[in-house]
């Protein structure tokens, strides 16, 4: 019998998968790319909007990602029984600012500048359930790094 409270694991996937190296568009790490993008307009905080495909500041660029992970999403919930309807919103937060976390960030700047991902399900019962991931990244820079061919 499914239950709610499973959503906290399936945040959990949610933002490891999408802080993964493995988390594409256009053959270049989406992060990188989100970075870019943060940097370019001098934003700290992007929300992607996973029900509503809504990239909040507006970019139709990071679409083919928020639509992957809503199907991502939603393939996981089918999978565990879980009803759709239980699900009123899914957000994935990228901090490019955060405080500094021993457990999240490496204190090189090499590897570039800390952020933070926070993948957030609400229930239909008002009950969200969030998780927190980080790492280091560059913006993205096409002369820099090698395209991914799939």
């Amino acid at each position: 019998m499914p239950r709610r409270r499973q959503l906290k694991s399936i945040a959990a996937g949610i933002a490891d998968s999408f802080n993964s190296r493995n988390n594409d568009l256009e053959g270049y790490w989406a992060i990188g790319k989100l970075c870019r993008f943060a940097h370019e307009r001098s934003i700290t905080l992007l929300t992607l909007d996973l029900l509503n495909i809504i990239c909040t500041p507006q970019s139709a660029e990071f679409n083919a990602v928020m639509h992957y992970y809503k199907v991502k999403l939603r393939a996981i919930m089918n999978k565990q029984g879980i009803p759709e309807d239980w699900l009123k919103a899914a957000t994935i937060e990228i901090n490019f600012q955060p405080e500094c976390e021993a457990h999240l960030h490496y204190f090189r700047s090499a590897l570039g500048s800390p952020y933070t991902v926070t993948a957030k399900l609400m229930t239909d019962l008002g009950k969200i359930y969030s998780v927190r991931n980080g790492g280091n990244c560059k913006p993205h820079d096409p002369l820099r790094e090698t395209r991914r061919s799939v």
